[in-house]
């Protein structure tokens, strides 16, 4: 899955890289399989959290919430239309902030900042967003 997202001002630079093109690891090393997270000593204040989908009949997308210039919000999709009873994995920093998304849409039902002390994370009712929120 890729994942672009970005955010320009006046003083900004973006990057794209597409992290599925097998032309960005090195075939002759076997030690790296692409994830980012393996080697957990890189991120010594990541840890793994789990978001399941407790809703019936409703596919879910959770993206991070990154804070953006002129109070808007930019995401980027962490995991895409996990389904009903389905639970996914990422590895958080506390105080990430994660949106589950109707799939598909820009539709908010829940707002979860992470916490270290919380490893899963159930999405079991619709809880509409303000507009202010989103």
């Amino acid at each position: 899955m890729s994942a672009y997202t970005c955010l320009l001002s006046q003083y900004s630079m973006a990057f794209f890289f597409d992290m599925d093109n097998p032309a960005l690891y090195d075939s002759q090393d076997d030690s790296d399989d692409g994830d980012f997270f393996k080697d957990e000593s890189e991120n010594e204040d990541a840890f793994k959290v789990e978001f399941h989908n407790g809703l019936p009949d409703v596919e879910l997308d959770f993206v991070l919430v990154h804070d953006g210039a002129h109070e808007s919000e930019v995401w980027e999709i962490m995991s895409e239309r996990v389904k009903p009873g389905e639970t996914t994995n990422y590895r958080a920093y506390e105080g990430d902030r994660i949106w589950s998304l109707i799939a598909g849409t820009d539709e908010a039902v829940s707002d979860i900042e992470i916490r270290r002390d919380q490893s899963l994370y159930e999405v079991s009712e619709i809880e509409p967003l303000m507009s202010s929120e989103l």
